[in-house]
């Protein structure tokens, strides 16, 4: 008997098929700071790169005088120093007959259903022939801040659009892949 009760086409190959696939969706640091009090949350201004005044200095980078920071999640005034471990996306894509189904789970903080649909509405998804996406966060903190409540201050998003239009891309990606990876289960 085929597993999970799915029943065998004639050439014996099984009528569920199924692919995965995966992505980087690490952030590129290229802005930190001195964290001279060493509590693990900046204390500057966003125009000041020497700091001084009782003001944290962050290297800047880019030369723009703004510190172009990743604002970490779950909390105000935590820029990301560094990497300590990758952020990946994840995508399997299971087939039966004429339904095909997505499920996504990303590394991050929380994941808005606007950003499903902003990734089911690009005309790379439709072409993918995906009936249902089904997308989850694991709600990790220690995670770019993907929904706009975490930034230098209480009043300033740390929500980075080029951010997330690189992971909205790599979604696709892994989903693109994933399609083509269909085989039998």
């Amino acid at each position: 008997a085929a597993p999970f009760g799915c029943s065998k086409d004639d050439d014996g190959s099984s009528a569920l098929m199924v692919g995965a696939a995966e992505r980087v969706i690490s952030p590129n640091i290229t802005e930190t700071y001195t964290d001279l009090d060493e509590n693990n949350r900046w204390t500057g201004q966003l125009y000041n790169p020497a700091g001084g005044g009782g003001n944290e200095p962050f290297d800047d980078a880019n030369g723009n005088g703004f510190f172009d920071a990743v604002w970490m999640a779950n909390d105000t005034e935590r820029p990301a120093q560094r990497v300590h471990d990758d952020l990946y996306v994840t995508a399997m894509v299971v087939e039966k007959g004429d339904t095909r189904v997505a499920f996504v789970g990303i590394d991050a903080f929380g994941w808005f259903h606007e950003d499903m649909e902003r990734i089911t509405q690009l005309p790379e998804y439709e072409a993918l022939g995906i009936d249902q996406l089904i997308m989850g966060a694991s709600h990790n903190h220690e995670t770019p801040d993907v929904i706009g409540l975490y930034g230098p201050d209480e009043a300033t998003p740390g929500w980075d659009p080029v951010y997330m239009a690189f992971v909205y891309d790599q979604t696709l990606s892994a989903l693109t892949e994933a399609v083509g990876e269909l085989e039998p289960a």
